[in-house]
């Protein structure tokens, strides 16, 4: 039996060893547009070098709400419209072209960058660089024959900013003021098909999201750019089901009506749980007066979260406040239809009042579903197992059946009141069962006692129901149910 979790994938198979954990969870592939960076050219950090290697932009956004939120480590993938420009210059010695100064990257952003060559000491020239008003490096005593290409390439900070194309070894003029590059371009309005990118089949080359194809190392996809288009979910959803592990998280268009993201998640059916859907656009304090998607906050929580935590009923770091203020009736409507919830909730401590609302994405395959972490849902079974293996010894009678019945009704009081990382904010309710209802007669004339037990985790409209079995060679493992409740 497989199950998908988020940020972890733990493939069961019934008798058979147990597979490790894939503990990877900092580490998210996102792609989106950005004002500087390589293009189509998978960067890997932190937070911090994200950000100075991608400037601003949805890119640069989401990682830094992702971060806000507990996310440490990411893939990344900038894109841009058709036919982007790098801005440019040329640099000259009287009448003599003697090089070009072209931004290190495509974008509109080399429109902001301006250099100066200027004399200080006879027959020298110092290299001023500077990105709007700020003055990013200095290169000073080049002389006539210096090669400034590798100068600048050499140069640790003036490398990530500009290039230069020599076409003599003449030294500039020394400039009377600051030349600002031009004909930078982002090119054309972002498409999806921008963000899923494209495979060459001849060369092997791919583009975009399509990366996230060939790179290891993520568990979690996203976009960061138009977050919600049907057509970026649904290939969010073939690469990581082509992949083989990973999951992809998704949400709807700012505009979409609550009717429109239910049928939204509805025609995902991501058959192998690889997709998690995400309505609730709330207000950042990052981005006063705008809403943002609530993606980039679910990829900081399920990278910050151990492996028993659920990425359900936990607290929205920079949330601020809501679009839409879903009432209880209206979450548990979303829960059926797959739809997991950012919205308000009863505060914490620190004043947090906008938490999330997860359901367990059932699939169309009852035999793979998704509820919470799979610590969890062990942590039970062991109790369970233990508080009742007195019964292996002893016979299906009405009196063992209220025996372990009460052993049950231990471990569901430990699950629901004991304040432990895998119990408190987890569970919301658990059901048990041993009676003669689910221990018919042939059973109890074989010896064989039957209990069922289902938990109800926070924020899920579901039960997941299981069954346990006590014969004199033990307690067998619990079964998963095709019955989900």
């Amino acid at each position: 039996m497989s199950q998908i979790v988020p940020g972890l994938y733990d493939l069961r198979i019934q008798g058979k060893p147990r597979v490790a954990f894939d503990t990877v969870t900092d580490v998210s592939f996102i792609v989106g547009k950005s004002t500087r960076g390589p293009l189509d050219t998978v960067v890997v950090g932190t937070p911090e070098t994200i950000l100075r290697m991608f400037g601003e932009g949805d890119l640069a956004e989401f990682v830094y709400r992702a971060s806000l939120n507990g996310a440490k480590k990411f893939k990344c993938v900038r894109v841009l419209g058709a036919s982007p420009a790098k801005g440019t210059h040329v640099v000259k010695a009287g009448e003599t072209t003697v090089g070009t100064i072209n931004a290190k990257y495509f974008g509109a952003y080399g429109n902001d960058i301006s250099y100066q060559f200027k004399t200080i000491v006879a027959n020298t020239r110092t290299l001023y660089v500077k990105y709007k008003t700020q003055l990013i490096g200095t290169i000073s005593g080049l002389t006539d024959g210096d090669d400034i290409a590798n100068f600048i390439a050499d140069h640790p900070v003036l490398s990530e900013w500009i290039e230069y194309v020599k076409t003599t070894d003449a030294l500039p003029d020394a400039d009377v003021a600051y030349v600002s590059l031009a004909s930078g371009s982002d090119g054309a309005a972002i498409t999806n098909t921008d963000v899923i990118g494209t495979y060459d089949a001849d060369t092997g080359v791919r583009t975009g999201a399509q990366l996230a194809l060939v790179t290891d190392g993520w568990m979690t996809l996203a976009s960061a750019t138009l977050e919600g288009d049907s057509s970026i979910n649904a290939a969010l959803i073939t690469i990581c089901e082509t992949r083989g592990v990973g999951k992809c998280v998704l949400t709807h268009l700012e505009s979409a009506t609550d009717t429109e993201i239910k049928a939204a998640a509805d025609a995902l059916n991501s058959t192998n749980g690889r997709a998690s859907f995400w309505a609730g656009w709330y207000e950042s304090y990052t981005k006063p007066d705008d809403y943002v998607s609530p993606v980039a906050a679910i990829v900081g929580i399920i990278c910050k979260n151990e492996i028993i935590v659920s990425p359900g009923n936990n607290y929205i770091e920079d949330a601020i406040g809501v679009k839409k203020d879903f009432d209880y009736t209206q979450i548990e409507d979303f829960l059926l239809h797959k739809v997991n919830v950012v919205a308000k909730g009863d505060g914490n401590n620190n004043n947090k009042f906008i938490h999330t609302y997860h359901s367990m994405n059932l699939t169309t395959d009852t035999n793979l579903t998704e509820i919470q972490f799979t610590a969890v849902y062990d942590k039970i079974n062991m109790d369970i197992k233990k508080n009742t293996l007195f019964a292996v010894s002893k016979p299906n009678t009405p009196v063992l059946r209220d025996m372990v019945s009460e052993a049950l009704k231990l471990v569901k009081h430990s699950c629901l009141t004991t304040k432990t990382s895998w119990g408190d904010g987890i569970v919301k309710d658990m059901w048990i069962q041993c009676d003669d209802q689910n221990n018919t007669d042939a059973d109890q004339s074989a010896g064989i006692l039957n209990f069922d037990w289902a938990i109800q985790p926070i924020g899920a409209a579901h039960y997941v129901q299981n069954r346990s079995q006590v014969t004199r060679e033990g307690i067998n493992d619990t079964i998963l149910s095709d019955v989900i409740y």
